[in-house]
């Protein structure tokens, strides 16, 4: 597949790798990010989260791989020292769109990926398949040494049952917990364990609190989950290669980056305020995205013939997953009726079209 996909074709894609950026490869959103106290999309398709309390965390793109078989890592820096309570956790972690999720019911799964910490200790790796009333969790709970890249891998002993079922859009999440309160921690068997016969587990007792030390970190890569039964299996993208790699990415996000001066759209001036402008993405998207600018100061409404006027607003007048009639807003300098164009004035300039679930 490639540049002429349709979502419907994007979609219906049966990946050797349940998890989209597996490798940690594309970063629209940025390479590095700072500072980080609540949920937070960091590379494509992966985000860190806390849940219950606010921790304090910096997550970067790092060339420190294992074995010089991946070209990154995702490197997350403990900035503040906390301690979950309760049922409190936090965890670096992807959501899978149900139709992916739907397409393993029926099949053993495996899971692996590459792992290093200078924070030794228990760490709770995670797939929790469905999300409605019967879903099922499966764990690892390996102890990691400091300063060497681990493989972690692990399978269930048997299929994923029929009668997992969803709600919503989400339907598995899968990743790490990096810390849980002492509510929230148990034994968990080597196969699937049913809830609501069975509790929402984040850890083994000897879970590890990685938020205990400023200046711990964690680095993760090559994330599979796939239906081979040999939990070993060389790893495998989601798509055939990094260009569908990248497009799976972008029916989730899109981030599109302009030059000084450059034209996002055209567009007729509905009044002496708001450009209507038709957008189209550079792949259609899952969903209707969320659109949005990065700074309004980046962009202004122009014409050669009556000016420009800074962008004060943007937003979506009408959307679908494929494009958006959007609403550029001014102070009121430009004139009904008139073409326009919605122009970049910053090298740093771009729209966010988001779509994750």
């Amino acid at each position: 597949m490639g540049k002429g996909d349709t979502l419907n074709t994007l979609t219906n894609y049966r990946p050797g790798n349940l998890l989209i950026n597996g490798a940690m490869d594309i970063w629209e959103r940025g390479s590095s990010f700072t500072g980080l106290t609540t949920l937070t999309w960091v590379c494509d398709r992966w985000y860190v989260s806390p849940s219950g309390f606010s921790f304090n965390v910096d997550v970067a793109r790092s060339t420190d791989s294992p074995n010089n078989s991946f070209a990154y890592s995702t490197k997350i820096t403990n900035q503040s020292v906390v301690t979950p309570s309760g049922t409190n956790f936090s965890n670096f972690l992807q959501r899978v769109h149900i139709p992916n999720v739907q397409k393993w019911i029926g099949k053993r799964v495996s899971f692996s990926c590459w792992v290093k910490t200078n924070k030794a200790g228990q760490y709770n790796f995670f797939l929790y398949m469905g999300t409605g009333a019967v879903f099922y969790q499966l764990h690892s709970n390996p102890t990691l040494t400091s300063g060497t890249w681990t493989k972690i891998t692990f399978k269930s002993d048997s299929v994923l049952p029929n009668d997992v079922s969803f709600s919503g859009t989400v339907g598995a999440y899968i990743g790490v917990h990096l810390s849980s309160g002492s509510s929230n921690l148990g034994t968990a068997t080597t196969d699937w364990m049913r809830y609501p016969d069975n509790a929402v587990l984040r850890g083994d007792t000897g879970q590890v609190n990685f938020h205990d030390t400023i200046g711990n970190e964690f680095y993760i890569t090559g994330v599979m989950v796939h239906d081979n039964e040999d939990e070993n299996a060389p790893f495998q993208l989601h798509g055939n290669d990094i260009e569908q790699e990248f497009d799976f990415c972008r029916m989730y996000f899109q981030r599109i980056s302009y030059p000084v001066n450059a034209f996002a759209f055209t567009g007729i001036a509905a009044s002496t305020t708001t450009l209507h402008g038709e957008f189209r993405y550079l792949r259609p998207m899952l969903k209707t995205p969320t659109p949005s600018v990065s700074s309004t100061g980046h962009f202004r409404i122009y014409n050669n013939i009556l000016g420009n006027t800074t962008l004060t607003t943007f937003q979506a007048f009408f959307a679908t997953a494929e494009q958006c009639l959007l609403n550029a807003i001014g102070p009121g300098t430009i004139t009904g009726g008139e073409s326009y164009v919605l122009q970049s004035t910053n090298s740093g300039a771009y729209i966010d079209l988001n779509a994750e679930i």
